[in-house]
């Protein structure tokens, strides 16, 4: 008996209310609440800075004169086929190969400066590609307004490519961009 009454004893100096539970349960789900705004006002801020990354790339790529120098020489190049854009993956200090001229619509470059710039212009599509793949870059922004030129790039530069995979320590050489295309190519 002296256990019930202790019980009794307890419970009767314990003055239970339902208000003192309302209150705890009102603060967990305020929390939570207030959680998941925080969570969903986190992912709208990351969305906006990933379209706003990718916008400052398209603009930053349209201004970038050595890209647009680029972009021209080659599809000026190839409209002709008087570039064999392969010969350009050779690196061999060849004096008589690198001073070779190029000319193609009045504008005159000799092999080295076209194996530069044919470098550096794939490297701007390999950094596209590398920024969408790690979630840099919004890619359904870039597919809409990039997608027929990437797509024209690749090809234009495919034999290139290829060649300079032939090398040790180059297999893996514009991959990102070479998947990036491929991907491409599947939707419509």
């Amino acid at each position: 008996m002296k256990n019930f009454e202790l019980v009794s004893s307890i419970s009767n100096s314990i003055d239970f209310s339902w208000t003192q539970l309302v209150s705890p349960i009102c603060v967990v789900i305020a929390a939570l609440l207030a959680a998941m705004w925080a969570k969903k006002s986190i992912n709208a801020n990351e969305s906006i800075t990933k379209k706003r990354c990718t916008m400052d790339y398209i603009m930053s790529r349209s201004r970038d004169q050595k890209f647009v120098n680029a972009w021209s020489f080659l599809r000026q190049a190839d409209k002709a086929k008087q570039l064999d854009v392969k010969s350009f993956a050779d690196t061999t200090d060849n004096s008589i190969k690198m001073e070779n001229i190029i000319s193609i619509e009045g504008d005159s470059i000799n092999c080295k400066q076209a194996r530069d710039l044919l470098s550096y212009f794939l490297n701007q599509y390999e950094y596209m590609a590398t920024g969408v793949h790690a979630g840099i870059y919004d890619e359904a922004i870039l597919l809409d307004s990039t997608k027929t030129s990437t797509i024209k790039a690749f090809a234009i530069t495919k034999v290139f490519i290829d060649e300079v995979r032939k090398k040790p320590n180059a297999k893996m050489a514009y991959k990102q961009f070479e998947t990036l295309v491929n991907n491409w190519n599947t939707t419509s």
